[in-house]
């Protein structure tokens, strides 16, 4: 019996040599244009305002950073706010706006575990935010209720303040991140804020 490998027969070099001489070995120049080449023409008097966009000098965005006292922090707490828009602030406003954030992230706290009273923030939130964080207290609540280890770990201990990051978004709407820290537990209360009136009130505020 012959080996099965014995019957196949070799390869044409001559087919092979014919084949490759058949492929093409340059690009023809009839492709079509894809449209980059006429953005990147430096020439093209019709780029000139994209060049002029390309070419502009970046101008960073204005930075306000400081510090805050609170009460139960050995150490000021730091505050980092980007003003996203061309409304006007000054650093009197961002202090003001670090003392407020972080007055509303510390409420917002002990209401989610059930140590304070929603009355005690509901002028600086809005209703439906303030619905929204009584339905979570009382679900986080009663799991403390059946896990004395949850309770002693984020229900006992106060509410210490970290950094405060901010972004003033427009005229009207500020978002910011507060860290906190409960004994061994760290976490974040996420908030956003819109000016009603002459006021800020906090129409969202997540803790995690």
């Amino acid at each position: 019996m012959k080996d099965p490998e014995e019957e196949v027969p070799p390869p044409d070099d001559d087919m092979q040599q014919e084949e490759a001489e058949q492929e093409p070995d340059e690009i023809p120049e009839d492709i079509p244009s894809s449209g980059l080449d006429a953005i990147l023409d430096p020439n093209d008097e019709t780029n000139t305002m994209w060049r002029e966009y390309v070419d502009k000098p970046k101008t960073p965005l204005p930075v306000f950073d400081g510090f805050i006292a609170v009460e139960l922090s050995a150490e000021p707490i730091p505050f980092h706010f980007v003003r996203t828009d061309a409304v006007e602030w000054d650093p009197q406003q961002a202090h003001a706006m670090a003392m407020n954030s972080a007055r509303i992230a510390c409420d917002s706290a002990d209401i989610f575990r059930g140590r304070a009273k929603p009355a005690r923030i509901e002028r600086r939130m809005t209703p439906a935010c303030l619905r929204r964080l009584e339905n979570a207290s009382q679900l986080l609540v009663d799991h403390m209720r059946r896990d004395a280890r949850l309770h002693a770990r984020i229900g006992i201990l106060p509410v210490i303040m970290g950094s405060i990051s901010g972004w003033l978004v427009n005229p009207r709407k500020f978002d910011c991140v507060v860290m906190l820290r409960i004994g061994a537990e760290r976490m974040c209360c996420n908030m956003v804020f819109e000016r009603m009136g002459t006021v800020w009130k906090c129409s969202y505020s997540d803790i995690g």
